[in-house]
């Protein structure tokens, strides 16, 4: 995905300083990084938890043919909780993994 490893980075991955990234391994077709449905965020710029500081998460839906088009963070955890979807924590080479990347809204 052509990240630059910042290992010193990965030490805010437990930390509420980071927020979450969610990207999906299958389901929609769509501009995501994985060729799926784009990701999902738990905040966004002008939120007070915001941070461009994100922990990703992988999501597998269990059936790709019943996929939905996921936009919250609610979504995500209605759907995990439902066993519709596999929620997993990104942790390329068994490590601690954060991505330092900011929201950028297209339309401003």
């Amino acid at each position: 995905m052509g990240i630059t490893n910042a290992p010193k980075n990965a030490a805010l991955a437990s930390s509420p300083a980071a927020a979450d990234m969610f990207h999906f391994m299958n389901g929609i077709l769509d501009s995501g990084p994985m060729g799926f449905q784009a990701g999902i965020t738990s905040s966004a710029p002008g939120d007070e938890n915001y941070s461009l500081m994100l922990r990703i998460y992988f999501i597998a839906w269990k059936d790709p043919k019943s996929a939905l088009l996921l936009q919250t963070k609610n979504d995500v955890d209605v759907h995990e909780k439902a066993v519709q979807i596999s929620v997993n924590l990104a942790k390329p080479m068994n490590a601690d993994h954060i991505v330092n990347a900011p929201i950028v809204d297209p339309f401003q």
